[in-house]
C-alpha cells in the first residue's frame, strides 16, 4: 500500500520536514518512489507482533532487596491479572546517600563515598583549591 509521505510522517509521529529531508538524504525508512511531484510511501502492512510487559522494580539500598523481591512478585501478579505478558524483569538496588561506604560487587572495592569522589575529581584535573563565589570554575579546559 502506497500512501502520501506527509500522511505516513504523521502516521510515524514523524515531522513532514523530517520525512521530506530524510527521502532526499536516502535515509527514509521505508521504500519511497517520486512519481512527478508527488512523494508516495511503500507503507509495511502492520504484523501482528505481540506485545511484552517489562516489569521495573527499584529500591535504594542493599538492605532493602527483601522488599525488591516482593515487589517483583506483586508487580507481576498484578500484570497476569490484567492478562499481560511479563517478558523481562529489571530490578535495581541503588544507594542511598545516607550509607557513607561503598561496596563494589564486582571488585570488592570497600572505599568512602567522599573519598571515591575526591579521586575522580582529581582525575578530571579540578583545581584542588575551591572557587570562590562568582569566579569561573575550570575543569580540563572545559568551562
Amino acid at each position: 500500500m502506497r500512501v502520501n509521505w506527509k500522511e505516513w510522517a504523521r502516521q510515524q509521529g514523524v515531522h513532514p520536514v523530517t520525512a521530506y529531508r530524510w527521502f532526499w538524504e536516502g535515509k527514509l525508512p521505508v521504500p519511497a518512489r517520486r512519481p512527478g511531484r508527488l512523494i508516495l510511501v511503500d507503507q509495511a502492512p502492520v504484523s501482528a507482533v505481540p506485545e511484552i510487559t517489562v516489569v521495573d522494580a527499584r529500591v535504594s539500598s542493599a538492605d532493602q532487596r527483601a522488599d525488591l523481591d516482593r515487589q517483583v512478585a506483586r508487580v507481576t501478579a498484578w500484570a497476569a491479572a490484567q492478562s499481560l505478558a511479563v517478558g523481562r524483569v529489571v530490578t535495581e538496588v541503588g544507594s542511598a546517600l545516607a550509607e557513607r561506604i561503598f561496596r563494589c560487587e564486582n571488585c570488592g572495592l570497600v572505599i568512602d563515598r567522599d573519598v571515591n569522589a575526591a579521586k575522580n575529581l582529581l582525575k578530571l584535573g579540578a583545581p584542588t583549591k575551591p572557587a570562590s563565589w562568582g569566579e569561573k570554575l575550570a575543569v580540563s579546559g572545559r568551562g
